[in-house]
């Protein structure tokens, strides 16, 4: 039983510790690529999402649904929810 167990327990060590090593260097890699500022497709992203927080658009006309700035949006709330 012993000359089984002790190339297991090996076995098993060496597995662990192959998944360490792989599951840290993939962690490194998906953090690290996000956090690039020169990066053009974070910059689009940036742009994009400052203009639907900032601007006035026509969605759905038929439903009558427009986006308006939120800071536009956080004041009616206010103004509503104060009556």
């Amino acid at each position: 039983m012993k000359k089984i167990f002790i190339p297991f327990l090996i076995l098993i060590v060496i597995v662990v510790i192959g998944l360490i090593i792989l599951s840290g260097g993939k962690k490194a890699i998906v953090y690290e690529s996000p956090v690039l500022s020169d990066s053009k497709d974070l910059k689009d992203l940036g742009i994009r999402e400052s203009e639907e927080l900032t601007t006035y658009k026509l969605i759905d006309t038929a439903k009558g649904v427009y986006r308006i700035p939120i800071d536009s949006a956080i004041d009616i709330y206010i103004m509503e929810n104060n009556r």
